[in-house]
């Protein structure tokens, strides 16, 4: 690991452990943001880190990023507009700790009215569990609030919410930041991409 990298890495450790959770909690449960038995696949887990940062504390990050990288840039611009993220990584030591069962029932959860299913891709890969990944719009009054993402590897369940403003082409540059995982659409033959419009319905593309 480069000293940037665990630069990094300390200082989002930093700011888990000093981030006041109250709002972001609050968001949480107000929007129905999370499933509340998220809890039962951190029992299961080897690995586990939680980032819980409010307004105040996404203002501070953003003092640590680099101007001069574009990325960078972009994600402390963006950081001003929003009000909270909440990350919840879980890593296992074997497969089976949820099953697609699990995944369909936490997709379930966001079919509500305010619930808009932007992006779902589906990666096959052989003789393993798929690889996935979902992002939920949050609307309200036709205008965008928040943001869900899951993210499903064979020994890996990612959660992610992002209150605030935020349109999904600018998500590319607050992957990697915070513990929010790198979601890209993937492009390979082997690869599903679906994207679901307003009405919940999948269509292929």
């Amino acid at each position: 690991m480069n000293h940037n990298n665990r630069f990094r890495l300390y200082t989002t450790l930093a700011f888990s452990l000093l981030a006041i959770t109250t709002t972001t909690r609050a968001f949480a449960q107000q929007n129905n943001c999370l499933p509340g038995d998220i809890e039962k696949y951190a029992a299961k887990a080897t690995s586990r880190s939680d980032v819980n940062l409010d307004r105040n504390m996404l203002g501070f990050a953003g003092n640590f990023m680099n101007q001069k990288d574009s990325d960078e840039a972009q994600a402390k611009q963006l950081l001003h507009q929003l009000n909270a993220i909440v990350v919840h990584n879980y890593e296992f030591d074997q497969p089976g700790a949820y099953n697609q069962a699990d995944l369909e029932s936490i997709r379930d959860h966001y079919k509500g009215a305010d619930w808009s299913h932007i992006v779902s891709t589906r990666e096959q890969n052989k003789g393993k569990a798929p690889e996935s990944s979902d992002i939920w719009m949050h609307i309200v009054n036709g205008k965008s609030t928040g943001m869900v993402i899951l993210s499903a590897e064979e020994k890996e369940l990612d959660f992610v919410c992002i209150d605030g403003t935020i349109d999904p082409s600018m998500l590319s540059h607050l992957s990697g930041q915070f513990g929010i995982p790198q979601v890209d659409v993937p492009q390979s033959s082997g690869a599903k991409k679906l994207i679901a419009p307003q009405d919940g319905s999948e269509e292929d593309q």
